[in-house]
């Protein structure tokens, strides 16, 4: 069991994200709208800064910001000059994992504000899409914030700033362009239409059901032979070993039945609500929906071919957290309906985020904060030195 301060916390996390997300959806001026979205920034700020040790990467971080002045990087100038300026400012290192926090739900907080009305349900996915991966991904998922919030210049038609905040993001984590330039690519080429779930639905399926892992050692093979002028993807090139090889499969993400069925089912309902809520939504919106969507599907399809390779996981996963848009825009537009289909369909999502939140909220007995008595002692005791 999770102990009695994470349960309360977390669940005016979720509550608050619901609530609030719904009032903010519905406020027709943008001071009204940011006014409603401070609670959010700041429930979202103190969990996500307060946090203590969760996440593969915590420690890494902290280390890193703790010895920034001492680090030097060419491809991480943007992310090493914000801990340096918070360290010569003496915050100690909570103070920057806030600070990420923060410039990620400002930035999509700013992207949800596109929708307006239909955004209303869109918090609370969000935060049941991205929360793993927020505290998983240190560093990328501060990128991946800067990436959204580029791109939401890029709709208001400010490429200038779009242009500023997508180097940003790069220099933050080069992963950035992973996302960056696939949205792109979609938005101007392929946003006119959805792809089928009649033949999202099957791919998934044959996938997910049939694939293993004899065809690993292939693509390593394949890739080994690549070569590329450009020295950081060539450096990628040259690990490829390490990503397909089967020392690359992680064990603790292996799946009981139910769990993998659970989540197939998840997935399929998503795709299939998402697809049919395009045929209800209003015209001005259906280009950014079909660009989601379609980001959200092909995510998916390559997250559960690459299930359990950490690297790809990595590299998909910020296409595949996007369905928290379609599906958040569809819960809106199917709040009232009286399609038992479409009912179903929006009890098995709901269900299987309950119950794979449930597990973060009420079965996380290692979940810690900043003020709790074992954090302290921890800290007070040989922490420093393992950390290092």
């Amino acid at each position: 069991m999770s102990s009695v301060s994470h349960i309360i916390l977390c669940t005016l996390f979720f509550y608050v994200f619901y609530v609030y997300g719904v009032r903010i959806g519905y406020s027709k001026q943008a001071s009204v709208y940011w006014r409603n979205c401070i609670i959010l920034i700041i429930i979202w700020c103190i969990v996500e800064g307060t946090r203590y040790g969760r996440g593969p990467d915590y420690f890494w971080y902290k280390f890193q910001y703790e010895h920034s002045d001492q680090i030097t990087s060419r491809t991480q100038i943007v992310f090493f000059t914000i801990n340096r300026i918070l360290l010569w400012m003496s915050l100690p290192y909570p103070f920057a994992f806030s600070l990420y926090a923060f410039i990620f739900i400002i930035s999509v907080l700013y992207l949800t504000r596109y929708w307006k009305r239909e955004a209303a349900f869109m918090p609370i996915f969000m935060l049941c899409s991205v929360l793993e991966f927020h505290e998983t991904f240190v560093r990328q998922i501060l990128s991946i914030g800067m990436v959204i919030f580029s791109l939401k210049l890029c709709l208001d038609k400010n490429y200038k700033y779009a242009v500023l905040w997508c180097v940003l993001s790069f220099y933050t984590h080069n992963g950035a362009l992973l996302l960056f330039i696939p949205a792109l690519l979609v938005y101007l080429f392929f946003a006119k239409k959805p792809i089928p779930a009649l033949y999202a639905v099957p791919i998934y399926l044959i996938i997910a059901l049939f694939s293993n892992f004899n065809w690993i050692e292939g693509v390593q093979d394949v890739l080994s032979r690549i070569s590329v002028n450009i020295a950081l993807f060539q450096r990628y090139l040259n690990r490829s070993e390490y990503w397909f090889s089967e020392n690359a499969i992680r064990e603790e993400w292996k799946q009981s039945t139910f769990a993998f069925i659970m989540r197939c089912i998840f997935d399929i309902s998503f795709i299939l609500l998402s697809y049919r809520m395009l045929y209800h939504a209003k015209k001005e919106h259906q280009r950014t929906l079909i660009t989601s969507y379609n980001l959200s599907v092909i995510g998916c399809i390559l997250y559960r071919l690459f299930w359990y390779l950490e690297m790809m996981r990595r590299i998909i996963f910020p296409l595949y957290i996007l369905w928290f848009i379609p599906v958040g825009y569809a819960f809106y537009v199917f709040q009232r309906t009286k399609d038992i289909k479409i009912i179903m369909i929006k009890i098995l999502i709901v269900l299987y985020l309950f119950l794979y939140q449930g597990r973060f909220v009420f079965f996380n007995p290692t979940a810690s904060y900043l003020w709790d008595q074992r954090v302290k002692e921890h800290i007070k005791g040989t922490y420093v030195i393992r950390d290092i």
